[in-house]
């Protein structure tokens, strides 16, 4: 449905918001501006009073659902819990943030090749800095004797990947609800799925 605003009425949010579900659906490079602007019913140059180009707009969505990521996470990690409690959290937090930020995930996921090389720079290093929250706290439970002693780098990986893929197949409008699928795995991951005996 076609919004109508003038040019000085638009939030950029609602403008990252629109373009991260035209981006999600289309891909970067088959998405115009012009696409964007008709969204909220104004010309392509009313748009470049909130962003120069559409490279501009894809760098702002990476920064926006990585700042999501990140806050959240370590909210979590400052919080003076046990670690499997922490570690839970965290877990239910990141799944979640994925079903709730499906488009800007997606995006994240499919085109970091279209990012500039500093910006991938700047990406990775983002990325190892989260996970390093995660690493911390799956540590201090290895400490604690409440966690496995394993590779830490390869279990967050591990845990995360699986996490990350619900963007790819999770229908919140199916008959599992976006609480239940995370509860699930934050379960499936603590236990395991071989039955108690």
């Amino acid at each position: 449905m076609q919004r109508t605003a003038t040019q000085r009425s638009i939030r950029v949010r609602d403008l990252m918001d629109a373009a991260a579900e035209i981006f999600a659906a289309k891909g970067v490079r088959a998405s115009t501006l012009e696409e964007l602007a008709g969204e909220f019913g104004v010309t392509k140059p009313a748009l470049y009073y909130y962003v120069k180009s559409k490279q501009q707009l894809l760098w702002m969505i990476f920064e926006q659902i990585l700042a999501v990521y990140a806050q959240q996470a370590r909210a979590i990690a400052d919080e003076a819990i046990g670690p499997q409690e922490k570690f839970r959290k965290l877990i239910l937090a990141h799944a979640t943030a994925v079903i709730r930020h499906r488009a800007y995930t997606t995006i994240f996921f499919r085109e970091q090749a279209q990012l500039s090389p500093r910006e991938r720079r700047l990406l990775r290093t983002e990325i190892r800095d989260y996970e390093r929250i995660f690493e911390r706290c799956y540590q201090e439970g290895v400490r604690a004797g409440v966690f496995s002693d394993l590779d830490v780098h390869a279990v967050v990986g591990g845990i995360l990947g699986m996490c990350n893929w619900l963007h790819q197949w999770y229908d919140p409008r199916g008959r599992v609800k976006p609480d239940e699928i995370t509860t699930l795995y934050a379960d499936l991951l603590e236990r395991g799925y071989l039955a108690s005996p």
